[in-house]
């Protein structure tokens, strides 16, 4: 990620409210109750990929937000998992080969 653009990111996510503290709760929540941080990270990724607006963007650089809002890495087939099923949802767009893949928010 270029320098103008992990700027960007770390703008995007001064303006927004922290997230790592919300998941931190809901975490503890859901292992209460037993299930799990999947909601909570599907959230997650779909607000960061709110950042790229109406940019194309790969699942690797979904991931670097991801990572940068969360505080830890994400393994990346997790995150192209999310996003396959969010552009199979319809709240993304997908275009391109499996390994060339990208996403815009629809």
């Amino acid at each position: 990620m270029n320098e103008a653009a992990l700027k960007a990111v770390m703008q995007f996510l001064e303006a927004s409210a922290p997230f790592s503290d919300r998941l931190d709760n809901d975490a503890e929540l859901e292992a209460l109750a037993g299930t799990g941080t999947r909601e909570t990270l599907v959230d997650l990724v779909y607000e960061s990929v709110q950042f790229f607006g109406d940019k194309w963007f790969g699942s690797k650089e979904a991931q670097e937000v991801v990572k940068a809002r969360l505080g830890r890495e994400v393994p990346l087939p997790v995150i192209s998992t999310y996003l396959s099923r969010m552009s199979q949802s319809g709240k993304l767009y997908s275009r391109g080969s499996r390994i060339h893949r990208e996403y815009r928010l629809a």
